[in-house]
């Protein structure tokens, strides 16, 4: 139970950060979420056969549905340099937009795919 209670202290630490202006500010992104955990079997048990049945219950989520609030404990931290690397962050400009950042040095490259290489269709029937 102390396990759920220090993650549940560290989730109120997060939820009412900083001043009260900026948990006001970003309090419009998070949700709450509250789903049932089936009860299931657990082979590593001492029941019957090595099994007991784990309970059910349930979790209570929040979670944070804008990057750029996670982003701005990097900015508090006084963090000077973060690489992002992926095939999938272009365009830059709405990307640096929706972590809240402001990217000064940027790196795009082109596609390394020709297209005449990329063919797009609608299969209407499967085999």
């Amino acid at each position: 139970k102390n396990c759920s209670l220090t993650k549940f202290s560290s989730i109120i630490k997060i939820i009412f950060r900083g001043a009260v202006e900026e948990a006001e500010k970003y309090a419009g992104f998070y949700r709450v979420h509250i789903h049932d955990i089936e009860a299931k079997d657990n082979r590593s048990g001492g029941g019957f056969f090595g099994r007991n049945k784990v309970p059910g219950g349930r979790t209570l989520s929040y979670w944070c549905f804008n990057p750029g609030v996670a982003m701005q404990a990097f900015i508090h931290l006084k963090v000077r340099s973060i690489i992002l690397t992926s095939g999938t962050l272009s365009p830059m400009d709405s990307f640096a937009h929706e972590l809240a950042l402001d990217f000064p040095v940027r790196l795009e490259n082109p596609h390394v795919i020709n297209p005449d290489q990329v063919w797009v269709g609608v299969v209407s029937t499967g085999p």
